[in-house]
């Protein structure tokens, strides 16, 4: 609910500058959206969270198909997070920052989100010769099979294509890293779903790079970005719930198919009644 709150409050202060909506706002109306204190602490209270064993992981891997590109890479990240112990932060990192002969994988500010935007290298624990493995051979098929330079991803984005039937679907994989977490964090999901194993969420920053090191996007897209997943996510499971008052009338129906009707679904739930039309409106004509 929190993250739900904190992000609409942030969309309508931007909304409440743009032209076509400056008269149907009045200032401070997004603090309309602000979390109470209690809300607030219980978001952010820390709790501890249980983390897979060994064994688990190796079930899930065993479980997890290899006969595609993209299968392979999901299996090498699953590889990869457990021998590094590292943040998702690293999946940015390219081909040369992997040292098989030193078994690490250095973690470069340049390039890679890390933390404090520190350097340093990050050795893989010696947790077994089959997880290492798993990672091994899946730069060396990019390296000698795929033929990608050092400067490429090591794990590259899905790319994605519109089939005959208009639908989206996998196409094997693009020569750029991802540019938020969300998918890495489903690979993980769908991994230990398959196994049988329940999954828990993690706090998995954006793991944001391109090729030259650069951010893809400035730190407000990349913030609204984020705040559109969460949102998504939360409006989802909140249908129908009350947050700050009674709803003085029934929820639309879902059109979560498109970020255009969430956001439509999130106002009419839970904006000011003063100017919810005029945002209505808007995101119809938009």
């Amino acid at each position: 609910m929190h993250v739900i709150l904190t992000a609409l409050r942030a969309f309508f202060q931007w909304l409440a500058g743009q032209p076509g909506y400056k008269q149907a706002f009045a200032y401070g109306d997004w603090d309309y959206f602000t979390p109470t204190g209690a809300t607030t602490s219980i978001a952010k209270a820390h709790r501890l969270s249980r983390a897979p064993t060994i064994d688990e992981v190796r079930r899930v891997l065993e479980l997890m198909p290899s006969s595609t590109d993209v299968e392979r890479r999901n299996r090498a990240i699953i590889a990869f997070l457990i021998v590094t112990a590292g943040r998702v932060s690293a999946i940015a990192c390219q081909l040369k920052h992997l040292d098989i002969q030193e078994r690490l994988v250095m973690q470069d500010a340049r390039v890679v989100k890390t933390k404090k935007r520190k350097t340093f290298p990050t050795w893989f624990f010696p947790l077994g010769e089959d997880l290492e493995r798993i990672v091994v051979d899946w730069a060396a098929y990019l390296r000698a099979e795929k033929k990608w330079s050092a400067r490429d991803p090591l794990f590259p984005r899905t790319r994605v294509v519109v089939n005959e039937g208009g639908e989206y679907q996998a196409d094997g994989l693009q020569r750029m890293p991802w540019v938020s977490a969300g998918p890495i964090r489903k690979i993980v999901r769908q991994a230990f779903t398959r196994a049988g194993l329940a999954f828990v969420a993690m706090n998995i920053p954006p793991a944001t790079a391109t090729r030259d090191g650069n951010s893809g996007s400035t730190r407000r897209e990349r913030h609204a970005n984020a705040a559109v997943e969460s949102a998504s996510e939360g409006v989802a499971s909140c249908q129908n719930r009350p947050v700050l008052k009674p709803m003085k009338h029934a929820p639309v129906q879902s059109r979560r198919g498109t970020a255009l009707g969430i956001v439509r679904e999130a106002v009419e739930m839970y904006a000011p009644p003063r100017c919810r039309n005029a945002i209505v409106v808007g995101c119809s004509s938009g």
